[in-house]
């Protein structure tokens, strides 16, 4: 199963006339992989408003698509996992929480390595400096945010974890390594 990353997108996850996901699930697909793509709520042919809903909405959405998948006849229910780009690798954690038994393998592409509040603040920070603002009209529209959300902790550094020594590649260790030709 593909989830998709923020904001609204149709099942091939398009952007800019690309369709990333429709390539991946083709490519999938001849190599013998059932795939699942969804439309985000609010999206393509989907209900619902994906600006009302929480995570564990959306995380809740991918265990009742495991589930529709789990009980399909064409498909191997213990074989079953999820491919999450962008924010949906954080919702396809969340979704393998919830999963008894767990997903069959779990694939993050481009997962965020920091919290939340840390993940907005450098991206602000980065789309800022891009539109060529000064250190000083950074700081001072990051201050704005924070301010947007009292309950959100303010970024502990602009810096990725690793560089701050707040995980270890040590904590690496348990993944396999898998080789991917070009």
């Amino acid at each position: 199963m593909l989830v998709s990353g923020s904001g609204p997108q149709d099942r091939d996850s398009t952007l800019h006339g690309h369709r990333p996901f429709l390539v991946l699930a083709d490519h999938l697909t001849r190599q013998g992989y059932a795939v699942l793509r969804l439309d985000d709520r609010g999206t393509g042919g989907s209900g619902g408003d994906l600006y009302a809903s929480r995570y564990r909405d959306l995380s809740g959405d991918l265990v009742q698509a495991v589930t529709f998948l789990r009980h399909h006849p064409a498909v191997r229910a213990g074989q079953v996992g999820l491919i999450g780009h962008s924010e949906g690798s954080s919702l396809a954690v969340m979704a393998a929480q919830q999963l008894q038994p767990a997903p069959a393998y779990l694939v993050l592409l481009t997962g965020p390595a920091v919290t939340g509040a840390e993940l907005l603040d450098q991206q602000l920070r980065a789309q800022l400096n891009a539109s060529g603002l000064n250190l000083t009209q950074i700081e001072a529209r990051a201050a704005l945010q924070r301010q947007a959300w009292p309950d959100r902790p303010a970024p502990r550094s602009h810096r990725p974890v690793w560089q701050r020594g707040g995980a270890s590649l040590a904590s690496l260790a348990p993944l396999r390594a898998v080789a991917v030709s070009a």
